[in-house]
């Protein structure tokens, strides 16, 4: 099926240049910042109908080398009836480290399908914006779960002007029908090594139990190939940062919904990938969580963010100056993503310090970034903790904004 343009806002101008406030702010005693970055009926959409959508959900997020913040994410339809139907794409943006931001605008709109997952990446060496976005064909009233008779459709966007106006979607992966779950969150653009400048998002063909992967492009984005990771099946969600000397870590989430997530490693632009190994056993390791490369003074280290659950916000602060981090288990009162943590290893994830960043929140999909200040930014779909009549033991969708953890890294330490 053919992408109306008429349906997509192709290039968009923005109706005016003053910014809009955030709804929710905080700021605790260590420094932590949290902000709203879009929640419907609180924050305006410039070009569309909000009265149709409900929760937001799994944000992407990139900071180009000007300094802007771009977050992509997707509200649901209030009709829909699963996640995976009547997705739009909406961007917002900041240019000052996400203390004030720009209208919040949709960049694209498939009708009754679904535009899920996405990875937003940054080539630095163009200074150009990609969005990977897989199409699904899936609504119910199709009667189609997942896409089974109707092929998705795999497209990639772009914006050289800081994400203010976006390409038309061009089609990519043609030869591979279903589901392609890109990231999502981000990707990224190799920096050092044999490899340098190619672009590559972590994820997978097929749902879950299918095959794992690497999508590569080494022309900036105009062709993409998928390298599926050898004898690997699961759960397609993932996350990735380059390392030291053009070596990759990655993260794929778990299949079975557990805690203490799995890492791995490539040192050869992705193209083998080595075995998994558990890592920070206090986090939940059943949603995409993030993974990122920082600079703290001058060392290079990996940031790891992700849900700790109702148990684990509460031991590990206890458990924490004791150096006696145990393995949690599911808490059967309280969704397991809640409590948002942040985690900081020296060491490629041998070791780990962090904490609890966003206490009592519902913490699901999450990305990170790195400001041009040093802070660091957690960008994540959440709950408040002083929302009132959240059903499903804390996880309800339809009440999910984007929001921002803003925050020195030294902190957790």
């Amino acid at each position: 099926m053919k992408l109306q343009s008429s349906l997509l806002l192709t290039f968009f101008i923005f109706l005016s240049v003053a910014f809009a406030s955030t709804n929710y702010k905080s700021k605790d005693k260590e420094g932590i910042q949290i902000t709203t970055i879009c929640k419907i009926g609180e924050t305006a959409i410039a070009n569309a109908n909000d009265s149709r959508y409900t929760g937001l959900r799994e944000p992407n997020a990139i900071i180009t080398a000007k300094g802007t913040l771009v977050v992509v994410f997707g509200p649901h339809d209030i009709d829909a009836k699963n996640d995976r139907a009547h997705q739009d794409i909406l961007c917002r943006t900041s240019s000052d480290n996400g203390k004030t931001w720009n209208d919040t605008y949709r960049i694209m709109d498939k009708g009754m399908e679904s535009i899920l997952p996405t990875a937003l990446i940054y080539d630095e060496e163009k200074d150009k914006i990609l969005l990977l976005v897989n199409v699904i064909f899936n609504a119910p009233e199709r009667n189609d779960p997942l896409g089974k008779n109707t092929p998705c459709e795999h497209f990639v966007l772009s914006s050289t002007d800081e994400g203010k106006t976006w390409s038309e979607p061009k089609a990519i992966l043609k030869n591979e029908p279903g589901i392609t779950v890109f990231g999502g969150g981000n990707g990224i653009q190799l920096k050092s090594g044999k490899h340098k400048g190619r672009l590559l998002v972590p994820g997978g063909i097929g749902p879950n139990g299918a095959n794992q992967g690497i999508f590569i492009s080494d022309n900036h984005g105009d062709s993409w190939s998928f390298v599926a990771r050898e004898n690997m099946k699961g759960n397609t969600e993932a996350t990735c940062s380059e390392i030291e000397n053009g070596e990759i870590i990655f993260s794929w989430r778990k299949q079975k919904s557990s805690f203490s997530p799995t890492i791995s490693f490539s040192s050869n632009g992705g193209q083998t990938i080595s075995e998994s190994e558990a890592t920070l056993p206090d986090v939940w390791a059943g949603c995409n969580n993030s993974l990122l490369s920082i600079n703290y003074h001058g060392k290079s280290a990996i940031l790891y963010s992700g849900p700790l659950g109702p148990v684990n916000a509460t031991k590990y602060e206890l458990e924490q100056n004791a150096k006696d981090v145990k393995s949690g288990t599911a808490d059967f009162y309280t969704t397991a993503r809640s409590n948002g943590g942040a985690f900081i290893s020296f060491d490629k994830g041998k070791n780990w310090n962090g904490k609890c960043i966003a206490k009592g929140w519902s913490f699901g999909y999450n990305v990170c970034v790195q400001f041009p200040d040093g802070d660091i930014g957690v960008i994540f779909e959440g709950i408040p903790p002083d929302t009132k009549n959240v059903k499903n033991k804390g996880w309800d969708k339809k009440k999910l904004g984007i929001y921002l953890a803003k925050f020195s890294p030294k902190i957790l330490l």
